[in-house]
């Protein structure tokens, strides 16, 4: 498992930025994300998939979801801390199912005015979730923008300003094929698999539970 250090943000945002490249090598927006663990070990590597596997799959949302995931089998740790590094801001939509997470710290590199990014600034602060969060975070930020070199925080800008037409005109052409990926832990990327597997037991033996007890 690679480590990164924590207090060097351009170091956490580099296997994000690895996996914006990737994503925009399969005609999706320059968006990737990466998972650590409080002291620094890389978990897992995401990339926005919004294009080839269907719009749900937005580079931090799958991450938050693997780490919520994780945490219901205990493979992670619900008092330990955890860290997404994403190359842009996130969504409304995204900023919540991250904010439900205890102990998580999200940190963007590009600051984007599209997708209601800065809408999301003005009214999830004032959401009873992430007051909370924010009091457990010893009254600081749970999803902030990145403290990054200007050559990191260029790469991520630059990078999604000069994909983002492109993907906007594919996304717009009604003709292309829908597909038929549901499981936003499909194009995760981890470190270990067997967190994956251990996931997978679990999620089949609370099926079966949740199965039996309507028969």
């Amino acid at each position: 498992m690679h480590k990164f250090e924590i207090p060097n943000e351009d170091n956490l945002m580099v296997p994000a930025l690895k996996s914006a490249a990737a994503a925009a090598k399969l005609g999706n927006y320059f968006i990737g994300a990466a998972l650590f663990s409080c002291k620094g070990d890389l978990i897992a590597t995401s990339y926005g998939a919004g294009i080839s596997a269907g719009e749900i799959f937005h580079a931090e949302t799958q991450l938050a979801v693997l780490l919520r995931a994780g945490r219901a089998c205990n493979t992670f740790s619900n008092n330990k801390k955890y860290i997404i590094a994403t190359t842009l801001q996130p969504c409304p939509q995204c900023r919540q199912i991250c904010i439900q997470q205890k102990n998580l710290t999200v940190i963007y590199g590009s600051p984007t005015s599209t997708s209601g990014a800065k809408l999301g600034d003005l009214l999830e602060t004032y959401t009873n979730t992430e007051k909370i969060r924010i009091s457990e975070n010893s009254g600081q930020p749970v999803i902030r923008k990145a403290n990054l070199s200007q050559e990191i925080e260029s790469r991520c800008i630059n990078g999604h300003k000069k994909h983002r037409s492109s993907v906007l005109k594919a996304a717009n052409e009604v003709s292309n094929k829908l597909m038929p990926f549901t499981d936003l832990l499909d194009f995760v990327t981890l470190s270990d698999p067997t967190v994956l597997t251990n996931i997978r037991d679990y999620q089949s033996k609370v099926r079966t539970n949740l199965t039996s007890s309507y028969t």
